[in-house]
């Protein structure tokens, strides 16, 4: 066969490939100087092809290795189930050295395929119908599914438009030009990038955010027209980071952004493909590929939105979990600017996440990190006045004082779990729940809500007092140098206080204690006599006291310490951490992991200055030496708190049994 011969293909499809392989050994060589196009070849593959099984595909195998290139073989199908066959039979992928993925045509590439088939057919458009003309098949794009047609679609789309044109003019002389009116294909209003703007800025919160964001649009938007200045196309390849905690706003952000992104262009779309590892992660070898490949496949022309993507990789030894991360890397670069990729989850989680894999970090630009803030106080209230105003109730004046001060204890309460907007929708629905209750009784009905309809708080008419407290700790007998420290502290903070107050700032509480002293001298009782003292005083927002020892903070094998260790320190977040015995995670040898439980609670008080406080307890000389091994220990541990031995006439008069 010469090199430049014209070579014409011989067009099988599955439904009739029965019948062509009956005589198949003289069928094939029919096509000898050509080229055989199977098309939907995946309809002749078993559903779920693991490798193996028989195909009716296999004695056209035998042929083309009796026959070797000729007559040429192409195999054409949809990649769902045809991808996993090709890639579970390496056979087969020796065999065709050539393996192309076809994306859907994008809204111009179906104008462009359009215009030439109008063109083809004699025919011009008006530029007004053109303008219609991509109104209509990016809305077609948009919609799409697994059934779009694409070039299929365009072509049916030209002949109900010529046949709209004939039926216009009723045999009138033709001028061959399509006009808007042929185009009868309902087409709905489309908002421009300014109005989805418009609804992003009535987000409450996130105003660094939108500010950004709106920066970022104004220079992809420049960086798109350069491009074209340039004869080239500019390819979308940003992908972005979410940071912040349950409830902020990430994945509303994230459907905004694709809105926008696609009344810019730079999108098909739009859409969001929502996931996180239960969804990308299979429970068998090379299930996972093929899981993340189709979620890819799906959001192609939108943006795929992993939440806690931090946990797509759990541990050093998880493979299925980077299988999922080098799968979705290989498709972001191999599709760059046909999706977008955004990966959310908590602040530290996501940053450590990102940086510690190098093809994470190219990929996602330190740039395009957001941090959306835990909603403050009044932005939550906000956000509950939003929700009423949209069901069309009033909140009474007297109920909006007291939403505040739940709201504002359920602020001071939070932790890194805290789900912000969504704690305000549980609140709001608690609060509609009380209401219903309260006007069936009253056997009336209004679109009220009222002080009464406002649930209690378990916090209610417990809050005890600076001096409740101080009067706790002196009830206690003995003591004298501990109260007169703590009495010592206290006028200390009290001053900061103020000092903070004229200068516009909060008290930061940074401060934290090693009590020195013999098992049963009340170190536990003080520590939480102490966490109420702090609350009291506004301090610590909690004041809750969080017990532990070397047990529960140290673990049995690498990584798992710093894990456990952390987990324990978020549990004290607003309140203090009390460690008993605490020089035992200094005891061990040098390959002993208490160093690395003692490495992560430094970080930490470090990282959350003020957010909570440390309390290390045991024997004095012990406690020493636990702050020698570390230079940090020293550092940190400012106050130092002696407890003295009971005489005799003092045991048991303050501690129960548990106490000592």
């Amino acid at each position: 066969m010469e090199l430049f011969q014209p070579v014409f293909p011989k067009i099988i499809n599955a439904v009739d490939y029965s019948q062509f392989a009956k005589d198949l050994s003289n069928n094939f060589k029919a096509a000898k100087n050509g080229i055989l196009f199977i098309d939907n070849a995946h309809k002749l593959v078993p559903s779920g092809y693991t490798g193996g099984q028989i195909t009716q595909l296999d004695k056209l195998y035998s042929e083309m290795e009796s026959n070797p290139y000729d007559p040429i073989v192409v195999l054409a199908g949809l990649p769902e189930g045809f991808r996993d066959y090709i890639e579970a039979n390496p056979d087969v992928k020796n065999k065709f050295h050539f393996i192309f993925y076809l994306p859907d045509l994008s809204a111009n590439d179906m104008l462009l395929l359009a215009k030439q088939e109008f063109k083809n057919q004699k025919f011009t458009l008006s530029s007004d119908a053109e303008t219609k003309l991509q109104k209509l098949l990016k809305q077609f794009v948009k919609t799409r599914d697994r059934t779009f047609g694409n070039g299929h679609l365009v072509i049916k789309i030209v002949e109900e438009i010529i046949q709209n044109y004939y039926l216009r003019i009723k045999g009138s002389v033709s001028d061959e030009v399509i006009l808007p009116d042929d185009i009868k294909t309902e087409i709905k209003a489309e908002r421009t990038t300014e109005e989805i703007f418009l609804e992003l800025d009535k987000m409450i919160g996130l105003d660094d955010v939108k500010k950004y964001i709106r920066n970022m649009i104004d220079l992809i938007e420049v960086k798109k027209k350069d491009a074209e200045q340039s004869g080239k196309k500019y390819a979308l390849g940003e992908h972005l980071v979410f940071l912040g905690n349950p409830g902020t706003g990430k994945t509303t952000l994230a459907r905004k952004l694709g809105e926008i992104f696609s009344s810019i262009g730079l999108l098909d779309r739009g859409h969001i493909i929502e996931v996180d590892r239960s969804k990308m992660v299979g429970q068998y070898v090379g299930e996972t590929a093929k899981i993340v490949q189709k979620l890819c496949d799906d959001a192609i022309g939108g943006i795929l939105f992993i939440d806690e993507a931090y946990t797509l990789k759990q541990h050093d030894n998880d493979n299925f979990g980077q299988e999922s991360i080098d799968t979705l890397l290989k498709r972001m670069e191999d599709d760059r600017g046909k999706f977008m990729v955004i990966a959310a989850g908590y602040q530290k989680e996501m940053q450590s996440f990102i940086t510690s894999n190098p093809g994470l970090k190219s990929r996602f630009k330190e740039e395009n990190f957001f941090l959306l803030k835990d909603y403050t106080p009044d932005q939550l209230l906000e956000i509950f006045k939003k929700f009423a105003e949209g069901d069309k109730y009033i909140i009474d004046e007297a109920a909006i004082e007291k939403l505040q001060k739940v709201i504002v204890l359920m602020y001071e309460k939070r932790d890194k779990n805290f789900g912000n907007g969504r704690e305000v929708r549980n609140l709001f629905e608690k609060c509609l729940s009380i209401r219903a209750t309260r006007l069936k009784k009253a056997r009336i009905h209004e679109m009220i809500i009222r002080p009464d309809d406002i649930p209690k708080t378990s916090e209610e008419g417990k809050q005890l007092s600076l001096e409740e407290t101080l009067d706790e700790l002196n009830k206690l007998t003995g003591l004298g140098a501990v109260k007169k420290e703590i009495t010592n502290l206290i006028n200390y903070l009290e001053v900061e206080k103020m000092r903070s107050v004229d200068g516009g700032k909060k008290t930061s509480l940074n401060i934290h204690f090693i009590f020195k002293g013999n098992p049963g001298t009340g170190k536990t009782t003080v520590a939480r006599i102490l966490a109420n003292i702090f609350k009291a005083m506004g301090l610590l927002p909690k004041g809750h006291l969080i017990e532990t020892d070397r047990k529960d903070l140290v673990a049995g094998y690498v990584g798992q310490t710093a894990s456990q260790t952390t987990r324990i320190i978020d549990s004290a977040m607003g309140g203090v951490l009390f460690i008993d015995e605490a020089y035992t995670l200094a005891s061990g040898s040098g390959n002993d992991f208490g160093k690395e439980a003692i490495d992560t609670l430094l970080k930490r008080m470090e990282d959350d200055k003020g957010k909570f406080i440390v309390i290390a307890a045991g024997y004095s000389g012990d406690m020493d030496r636990f702050l020698d091994s570390n230079p940090g220990l020293t550092s940190r541990f400012s106050k130092h708190i002696i407890f003295d031995d009971y005489i005799p006439e003092e045991w048991f008069r303050n501690f129960p049994a548990t106490d000592l």
